[in-house]
């Protein structure tokens, strides 16, 4: 293989599955893992059980060497799982102390993972930890701003300030490089103070522990705009044999509302076709049967807009339902009070933290 050129990802990808197809008999579930749980040379996957884990360790780790790929660097949040893996295959966990405690960190695609607890951290890159600089610029909040990766938006409601921010920053007109005003620095300093505070924070990784003995599944998404940006939240919600529920969230995501204004009823419709989106790659995404799919707005009007025929009004707004329409069935939407909203919170200034 020659690294770097444009082709070798998708060469590299290609031989592996080619690979892997030679087993579809002997052994069909490695095969399909291997085939919808790779992420370039990264392999992540889940089992009800620790005796299952191994088996598809196992089997994944022959079928791969079968066509010359090692895995290394195996990593379980159960040490039972790893049992009849080589050490020298396994993980070099990092490990850091917080007073008298030692956790195991490890890395997965950019996020933290805590393997103890299962369970998902916020980590900030050590260079901009360190960072010193005393004065505040356009040029270094953005900086700052895209190196906090949070791809399945946690953080969503400390991400989407920041976002709004700059936004303000922008309007002023002030240079990459010249000191903001005042306000602004103070803004952006509590900011910054709050994202450091998030490194204490850790979210579950497993929706639940006892999603296999499920009885219903149902994914709601919620939709929410203000005039400064407008986001979507998605959640499962888990009806166990004991009549308890369990709700998870799944991922959050938002959007800054344009410079150029624009009315908080197409904001929310924004919203409404940003949820919509997000139910479509939920349910592909997964190969949890899903139940039930409910969509949340607290815009009556956006509401209206959906059940209405989309040929009435202009095409801003035609387009959008449209596409509303071609991801979900109208009798999924229903009508949430803003204060029950969850996606209110995203298109907020974050909490005092």
């Amino acid at each position: 293989m020659t690294f770097g050129a444009v082709c070798s990802p998708a060469s590299a990808q290609y031989v592996m599955r080619r690979n892997a197809d030679k087993f579809r008999h002997s052994a069909p579930d490695a095969v399909t893992a291997i085939h919808d749980k790779h992420y370039m040379d990264d392999y992540f996957d889940s089992m009800p059980t620790a005796e299952e884990a191994a088996q598809r360790i196992k089997e994944v780790s022959q079928i791969q060497e079968a066509g010359g790929f090692s895995i290394r660097g195996w990593v379980s949040n159960s040490p039972d799982a790893l049992a009849a893996v080589p050490p020298d295959i396994c993980s070099p966990s990092v490990v850091t102390i917080s007073g008298d405690n030692e956790t195991v960190v490890e890395k997965t695609l950019g996020l933290k993972w805590l393997p103890g607890e299962d369970a998902f951290g916020f980590r900030l890159s050590r260079r901009l930890e360190q960072s010193n600089t005393t004065e505040v610029t356009k040029r270094e909040v953005l900086r700052k701003l895209m190196s906090v990766f949070d791809p399945l938006g946690f953080f969503t409601y400390y991400t989407t300030s920041a976002r709004i921010l700059l936004q303000d920053i922008w309007r002023t007109g002030v240079g990459w490089d010249e000191p903001l005003p005042g306000p602004l620095v103070q803004r952006w300093t509590d900011w910054w103070t709050g994202v450091h505070n998030l490194g204490s924070r850790s979210i579950p990784r497993c929706y639940c522990t006892a999603i296999a003995d499920r009885k219903d599944l149902e994914l709601h998404v919620f939709g929410d705009a203000s005039e400064s940006a407008f986001a979507a939240a998605a959640y499962f919600r888990l009806s166990l044999p004991d009549d308890s529920t369990r709700v998870a969230f799944v991922f959050g995501k938002s959007r800054v509302a344009p410079l150029k204004p624009i009315s908080i009823p197409r904001l929310e419709l924004q919203a409404a076709l940003m949820a919509s989106r997000m139910a479509d790659t939920v349910r592909k995404e997964h190969d949890l049967p899903i139940d039930c799919i409910v969509l949340w707005s607290d815009s009556m009007t956006a509401l209206r807009w959906i059940r209405a025929d989309a040929r009435r009004f202009k095409p801003f707004v035609a387009h959008r339902i449209r596409e509303i329409e071609e991801l979900t069935d109208v009798s999924q939407w229903r009508w949430v009070p803003t204060h029950s909203n969850p996606a209110d919170a995203a298109t907020r200034a974050p909490p005092e933290t």
